[in-house]
C-alpha cells in the first residue's frame, strides 16, 4: 500500500468549462457509445450510419 499526498496532481480530473459544461456532458452521453440501452449490434449500426453518411453523402 502507497501513501500518496491529497494534491497529488497526475490523480483525478481538472474540471475545466469545457469538460464540466452541461452542454459537452450532454453531447457526450447522447453519442452511441455512451448510451447504455442500445445494444452492441444497434451500437455499430449506428456509428456505421454515420460514418457513412459523412463518407458517401457529398458524392450522392
Amino acid at each position: 500500500m502507497t501513501v500518496t499526498p491529497v494534491a497529488d496532481p497526475t490523480v483525478g480530473n481538472l474540471a475545466t468549462p469545457v469538460n464540466s459544461s452541461y452542454f459537452t456532458k450532454a453531447f457526450l452521453n447522447a453519442l452511441p457509445a455512451y448510451r447504455p440501452s442500445l445494444s452492441p449490434n444497434r451500437r455499430g449500426l449506428e456509428v456505421g450510419m454515420a460514418h457513412g453518411f459523412f463518407l458517401y453523402g457529398p458524392f450522392a
